[in-house]
């Protein structure tokens, strides 16, 4: 008996060896699995990620949602892979154009978050309102990943890029801004906005005024002849990368010197102009209300911008912001025969929806005298105050 219970002690104490063994491998793995997945793209964690509802959301294409609070998109869309492991994408917006070939200069906006957060941002240039300059081949290490990338996009195209650490910030991470930490998986928005076949010109950071001005005015002017043969999205590009030499950095570094900041601004104020024109004819109407309201900034009596503007708004049923506009113009340019069309436009509709609006609710004010309503706006809150009251 007492050997049994010798026996009996050492099988006890075996298992317990063994059960603690285990314990150990497994926190030595899943240690190793945090050090290894801490920075980098967990597909459990982004399939958890696009579980969890999305807060505050604005309107994009189908099987995306966008959030203004800057995370991901989270998109549903499968994934296109690049490069087998290492670089995938998902398409948001599909482009129209031509593909850019190697060594071509492109010029795309981008959007960036560690893998691993994907609810903080590191990086957005769309907030400078100055695209990324980059040159297939030839650009920054942490940049080799968007640089494959783009030779799979068509101009326009929009995609959220799903990027190996050995393609971005690599071992090593980025200490200064933005802040990257080692081996992390990176995501990255990239919209492609245009490409050129490389030139002979210094990078932008190293380009003096005149420089600038030169090569934003020559891509306004190609900007130009493609416009009047019809070919818009061309023009579009264009337009934009010309845009792209008067950042909003570079602008503000021009803050007390006016006569560069004029000199710019007689060159990038009618480029904003010739984008919006393009904008109206592709129906791109917040963008046409965005470009405008910028050179009215610079310019309160800017007849075409507010012309523009106006119109753009007739055509989101913003009637009594329009108005605003599309009179102020008149009283500007009274002979314009285009801009008093407008307001004649402005005026049939709202005279339109009121009309309606009044038969909507006519069994509701029955039996009671009633104001006329001036506007679309006034008809609605009027009924909507009634519906309150009862």
């Amino acid at each position: 008996e007492a050997v049994d219970d010798d026996e009996s002690r050492k099988v006890v104490s075996q298992e317990q060896e063994a059960k603690d063994a285990a314990v150990e491998v497994s926190t030595s793995t899943e240690t190793k699995d945090e050090t290894q997945q801490g920075h980098m793209h967990s597909a459990d964690r982004w399939r958890k990620y696009l579980e969890t509802p999305a807060q505050n959301t604005s309107e994009v294409p189908i099987d995306v949602i966008d959030p203004i609070d800057g995370s991901v998109p989270r998109i549903r869309t499968p994934r296109v892979v690049i490069e087998e492991e290492r670089l995938s994408k998902q398409v948001i917006i599909f482009g129209e154009g031509e593909k850019p070939p190697e060594n071509s200069k492109c010029f795309i906006h981008l959007r960036s978050w560690v893998a691993s957060t994907p609810t903080e941002k590191t990086e957005d240039t769309r907030l400078e309102k100055e695209p990324l300059q980059v040159i297939i081949g030839k650009d920054k290490p942490h940049l080799k990943g968007v640089g494959i990338a783009l030779t799979s996009m068509n101009i326009g195209e929009r995609s959220l890029l799903h990027i190996d650490w050995r393609l971005a910030y690599g071992a090593e991470g980025n200490f200064s801004f933005p802040h990257v930490p080692p081996r992390s998986d990176m995501i990255m928005d990239v919209e492609l906005l245009g490409f050129e076949l490389e030139e002979d010109e210094c990078p932008r950071a190293e380009m003096t005024f005149e420089e600038r001005c030169r090569q934003a005015d020559k891509r306004r002017i190609a900007g130009n002849d493609l416009y009047r043969e019809g070919k818009l999205q061309a023009a579009i590009q264009k337009y934009t990368i010309a845009l792209s030499y008067f950042g909003e950095s570079f602008m503000f570094q021009l803050e007390g010197l006016d006569k560069y900041k004029k000199q710019a601004n007689d060159i990038r104020l009618p480029l904003h102009l010739n984008l919006a024109a393009c904008k109206l004819k592709t129906h791109e109407w917040d963008d046409v209300i965005a470009l405008c309201s910028e050179v009215l900034e610079a310019e309160p009596d800017n007849v075409k911008a507010l012309f523009r503007r106006g119109t753009a708004k007739r055509e989101l049923g913003q009637d009594d912001p329009a108005l605003d506009d599309l009179n102020k113009a008149a009283t500007l340019a009274p002979e314009d025969k285009a801009i008093q069309l407008e307001i004649r436009k402005v005026k049939r509709e709202t005279k339109s929806q009121v009309k309606q609006t009044t038969q909507l609710y006519k069994g509701l004010f029955q039996g009671e005298e009633q104001p006329p309503a001036q506007s679309w706006g006034q008809a609605i809150s009027g009924a909507v105050g009634r519906f309150a009251f009862w």
